[in-house]
């Protein structure tokens, strides 16, 4: 189980303290630890990671950083200042060195979510249509790049981008996004294909 999990990790840590593993088994520490709901032991732990200076140049230090602002977003709940702080960890997870058009995506997605928790919808418009459309769709060898958790993201962002639309009265920028899904092969295409009217439905190509 989950517990067991941590616990192993937390005694090959200490018999091996000095291993170039630890900051990996660190970091599976945090992602176990979250999953059990104890986001304050989590975000600790990723604390410590990003604060060590041996990990400063570390290839994963994105990856704990991103876990770092989820269990933030959990702790936050709907405390207003706090949504904030959790909307700029994210927001410089988009701009921080090296990072992957996948690490952007989820970003950009989670920034914007944030914003629809604190009901700051125009917010999360100019999100998703500035890192998620303009970003990836404005150059084609940009998103041919992108893998498929990447492209998950980016699914996510238009249909909730597509939503909000919906819920403003502007169906032809819904159905815009909706098709921009669509011509993309993004995940969610059954889901895009049932927000449009029938016929637009019918005439849509099957999933393949």
């Amino acid at each position: 189980n989950l517990k067991e999990g941590v616990d192993l990790l937390e005694r090959l840590i200490q018999e091996y303290p000095d291993n170039e593993l630890v900051f990996y088994a660190r970091l599976r520490q945090a992602n176990l630890l979250r999953r059990r709901n104890e986001f304050g032991s989590a975000l600790e732990l990723c604390e410590q990671l990003l604060g060590n200076k041996l990990y400063r140049d570390h290839p994963e230090k994105n990856s704990a950083s991103m876990l770092r602002a989820d269990c933030l977003l959990a702790l936050a709940r709907n405390d207003r200042q706090k949504l904030f702080e959790v909307a700029e960890a994210y927001g410089e997870l988009k701009s921080v060195q090296g990072h992957s058009p996948e690490m952007h995506a989820e970003a950009a997605y989670k920034e914007g979510l944030v914003f629809r928790r604190m009901e700051d919808v125009t917010r999360a418009k100019v999100i998703y249509f500035r890192d998620i459309i303009k970003f990836f769709f404005s150059d084609i060898n940009r998103f041919s790049d992108v893998k498929g958790s990447g492209k998950y993201w980016i699914s996510r962002s238009l249909l909730d981008l597509g939503e909000i639309l919906d819920r403003e009265g502007d169906s032809n920028g819904a159905r815009s996004v909706y098709r921009m899904l669509l011509a993309h092969g993004l995940p969610g295409r059954n889901l895009a294909r049932a927000r449009f009217s029938p016929n637009e439905t019918e005439s849509s190509s099957p999933e393949p």
